[in-house]
């Protein structure tokens, strides 16, 4: 079984005051034999992070928080990519 992220789409993002983001959307397969197809393949969820590189948490549909050094940032989107 192997596991492959792929980039598979983009949003915009802000936070209360007003900075903006661009959040990436990394998606996870799981490649291998599942449930006798010897050549599965399933979604194992998304990852996000910001476009410099920062771990984001999906917190609800357009809601999340960027994790830092110093601290959290809550951000919001109302694109319709976001998840």
């Amino acid at each position: 079984m192997a596991i492959k992220i792929e980039h598979t789409g983009s949003f915009k993002a802000q936070s209360t005051d007003g900075q903006k983001y661009t959040i990436f959307i990394f998606t996870e397969y799981v490649i291998g034999e599942m449930l006798n197809d010897p050549t599965g393949t399933f979604n194992n969820g998304f990852h996000l992070k910001t476009s410099e590189g920062k771990h984001v948490n999906h917190i609800g549909k357009g809601k999340y928080v960027i994790l830092g050094l110093h601290g959290e940032i809550p951000i919001t989107s109302d694109d319709p990519n976001a998840p």
